[in-house]
């Protein structure tokens, strides 16, 4: 099996293509080993590399990120062997995705907008953002504020607030101009 391997943003992450379906539906990002238990065996298998800090599923990517005092060449031969002996046992690498709760409730009158801002998520955002090895959650809408999770190498990358800004919100008010600003949500912060 031939897995790519992209540079990110990020110098600490890294992103993996192994030609294959990774995620079955949405993406999925654990942050320690525990919250991997249970929900994905090959991030569980790559938590035990030592140096390995992150764990990012994509539709058809991994990004792994590593610790910043651990070099890539002592993690990345033991990620690949990693990889590449999971995706050849054919078993799913994600059994169930982590839901990330609103921080607002969302006011019944904005169902509409919420379904044309998940669309343009869907569409121009996360495609973007995947590139770069991440993916964004929508955590809730309020009175022309939207709030999101950076996920993946996205996390801890240092443009992560200009991706934020200039491109995502950039990005989510040129196709709804009633949008007026993203607000980045921690992925534990679940304060209304």
């Amino acid at each position: 099996m031939l897995i790519e391997v992209e540079e990110t943003p990020n110098p600490e992450s890294l992103k993996f293509r192994p030609g294959v379906r990774v995620a079955l539906s949405g993406s999925a990002d654990f942050v320690h080993p525990g919250s991997a238990e249970g929900r994905s065996p090959l991030a569980v298998e790559l938590f035990s590399v030592p140096g390995v800090q992150r764990v990012f599923l994509g539709a058809d990517l991994v990004a792994v990120t590593k610790s910043p005092t651990t070099a890539w060449d002592d993690v990345l031969p033991f990620v690949m062997t990693v990889m590449t002996d999971f995706f050849a046992t054919g078993q799913p690498a994600l059994t169930s995705g982590p839901v990330l709760p609103l921080v607002r409730p969302l006011n019944p009158s904005d169902k509409a907008l919420v379904a044309a801002l998940e669309l343009v998520l869907a569409h121009h955002v996360r495609p973007m953002v995947a590139r770069d090895g991440g993916d964004v959650a929508f955590r809730g809408y309020d009175q022309g504020t939207v709030y999101l999770t950076l996920m993946g190498a996205c996390t801890d990358c240092p443009s992560a607030q200009l991706t934020l800004k200039g491109g995502v919100e950039r990005i989510l008010k040129q196709h709804l101009p009633t949008i007026s600003t993203v607000v980045a949500v921690e992925e534990g912060d679940n304060q209304s």
